[in-house]
């Protein structure tokens, strides 16, 4: 009869973890394991799983020091796939590895979880089981990830064929095709791929091996596709990406397969970036990234499950702030006046949920922020009363008195439409003149359609000034805005734009709403706007900001009370322009 697990005592000043034998055994004899304590000073020799745990009730018994463990069916289905019949396995893996019930040792190892992948010779990550219909199918989960590590084109893929007469291609649907895409879209679908705990366990460790069921497929060139991929779609196979129907475009993650070096130093960024993943407990989108953050500037934290959220929320704001040089690009983007977790309005929820889309286009309005100067170079002064009152200083623009149809995905036909909606309310009803000597009402519309910004490439942008507005653009009869915009992407392909233009109008518009203001001034705002809404230019931010005055709008002083929305686009006023005239400059207190 199995006996209660005695696990071996880890000491955290020794830098002690667990790592478990993995023994021989055939396909259905049970899960035996072997329980030992190490340290990392040692540096033993192991390998460690990534995988997701499931449901809590989703469970199996493994046999672990001879005693009886309940572990997540998803580790035991692993462990049963890496396990050999002739040799024993030196593993890591959370669930039997950390006793999840002690809260003090759940504190100090999760602490270390940076260090033990980055630390291990290998890392498998078990995506779970295939489906019936992927495993009957005769064709590899991975083709695609092997296609694009090994530099093919796009027209080469079985869906694309070549006219002899004509060198043009199209895409042709077929049963081959078919069977690839499924068996690639079920590998895709795995909550694996979702989990924020993922990321570090991906770009730590020195090396990596996916798993899936029977199949297997080294990391590198599964992180390599998807470099390439992108290089592929922005120069020789941008045409023939566009002939993909909208079901077949891949949008692949590239923010956790390429950017660690490039985001440590820049927390604020880091945070964002993975702001679509998922976990279950909030406060894990914060200490699910400590082992990549290090001492870049959130060393301070450490993971504490007795705190709440809204501390652990409040203290990497206070950190971010330490960090800004008096500057508020961490208020900009999504999370701000979230109702949850007892949060006040200015204090980021960085669960949030997103989507990978959503979250990069964030990434690239973020990449943009410092080109704006909204504020005129003028530096935050904020005073942090207590833990739900911020005072802030800056100039009152306008009040918000429209909010149109947001753009709520990037599917080129939804963008048209509410592209068309947003030409269409601007025409009849911004009765201002917007034009200049050098720009029509349609140039000035596009700018603002774009955020007055655009993709040289590379994270890098650049100001659209009069004189180097895309051509193609801005020029069309405005009597076909409906077709054009109707197939907007290949519109932009066939007028031989830069492929980076249609980026660029993606990611100012994506999650964002057309507003009008009650001076006639027009912008782009978040869809949860609403008039009444007030434009503010706050001291220390590159663009201005929507500030909702609180109900009763009681006062501290001179200064009201007010919500912080966020950030806003305003034509007109994203270089000082506010700061320049004779407005006061007021005391607002965020709530």
């Amino acid at each position: 009869m199995a006996t209660s697990l005695c696990r071996p005592t880890v000491r955290p000043e020794t830098r002690d973890f667990r790592l478990f034998l993995l023994l021989p055994g055939s396909w259905q004899s049970p899960i035996r394991c072997e329980l030992s304590a190490a340290s990392l000073r040692d540096q033993p020799v192991y390998e460690a799983i990534s995988y997701t745990w499931g449901h809590p009730d989703d469970t199996k018994n493994i046999y672990v020091n001879d005693s009886i463990m309940r572990v997540p069916s998803n580790l035991e289905e692993a462990l049963q796939h890496l396990r050999k019949t002739d040799e024993s396995l030196i593993l890591w893996a959370d669930k039997i590895c950390i006793n999840q019930d002690d809260a003090t040792e759940k504190r100090h190892q999760v602490a270390m979880m940076g260090e033990i992948f980055r630390s291990c010779s290998c890392t498998y990550f078990w995506l779970g089981m295939p489906s019936e219909e992927t495993m009957a199918a005769d064709v590899s989960p991975f083709f695609f990830f092997l296609h694009y590590s090994n530099n093919r084109h796009i027209a080469d893929l079985p869906c694309f064929e070549q006219s002899p007469l004509t060198g043009e291609w199209s895409f042709v649907k077929n049963d081959l095709f078919d069977s690839i895409w499924l068996a690639f879209r079920d590998l895709c679908s795995k909550p694996w791929w979702s989990r924020l705990w993922v990321v570090q366990e991906v770009l730590l460790p020195p090396k990596g091996i996916v798993v899936f069921g029977k199949w297997r497929a080294p990391w590198e060139p599964v992180r390599q596709s998807i470099k390439k991929y992108s290089e592929h779609l922005s120069g020789c196979c941008s045409s023939c990406y566009q002939l993909f129907p909208d079901e077949y475009i891949v949008d692949f993650d590239t923010n956790a397969t390429h950017h660690l070096h490039h985001s440590v130093a820049d927390v604020d960024k880091m945070l964002r970036m993975f702001r679509h993943k998922l976990c279950r407990d909030p406060r894990d989108m914060i200490y699910g990234l400590l082992g990549l953050i290090g001492s870049s500037g959130l060393f301070s934290i450490k993971p504490d499950y007795t705190l709440g959220v809204d501390e652990t929320f409040f203290q990497v704001m206070e950190i971010l702030n330490r960090h800004s040089k008096r500057d508020l690009r961490y208020f900009t983007g999504l999370g701000f006046n979230s109702q949850r977790h007892g949060l006040p309005s200015w204090v980021r929820d960085f669960a949030t949920p997103s989507d990978a889309g959503t979250t990069s286009q964030e990434i690239l309005r973020y990449e943009a922020y410092s080109l704006y100067d909204a504020a005129a170079s003028t530096k935050s002064n904020l005073k942090w009363s207590n833990r739900f009152n911020l005072s802030i200083t800056g100039v009152f623009v306008d009040r918000i008195q429209y909010v149109g149809l947001p753009v709520q995905n990037r599917n080129t036909k939804h963008i048209g439409e509410v592209l068309l909606s947003w030409h269409k309310y601007m025409k009849s009803e911004c009765t201002r003149k917007l034009d200049s000597p050098s720009l029509s009402q349609e140039q000035v519309f596009w700018r603002i359609v774009m955020a007055d910004v655009f993709s040289i490439g590379e994270g890098k942008w650049r100001r659209i000034l009069s004189d180097v507005i895309p051509a193609k653009i801005t020029s069309g009869d405005t009597k076909d805005l409906a077709t054009w915009i109707s197939n907007i992407r290949k519109t932009f392909v066939r007028a031989g734009e830069p492929p980076f233009i249609w980026k660029s109008l993606v990611a100012a518009t994506c999650g964002r709403s057309f507003c009008r203001t009650e001076n006639d001034n027009i912008g782009l705002c978040f869809p949860t706007s609403i008039p009444g809404d007030e434009i503010w230019v706050l001291h220390g931010g590159r663009v201005p900001f929507i500030l909702r005055p609180c109900p009763d709008n009681n006062t501290v002083g001179d200064a009201s009370h007010y919500n912080l929305i966020g950030e806003a686009f305003l034509y007109g006023f994203m270089d000082g322009e506010a700061l320049q005239g004779e407005c006061p400059v007021k005391e607002v207190v965020l709530k």
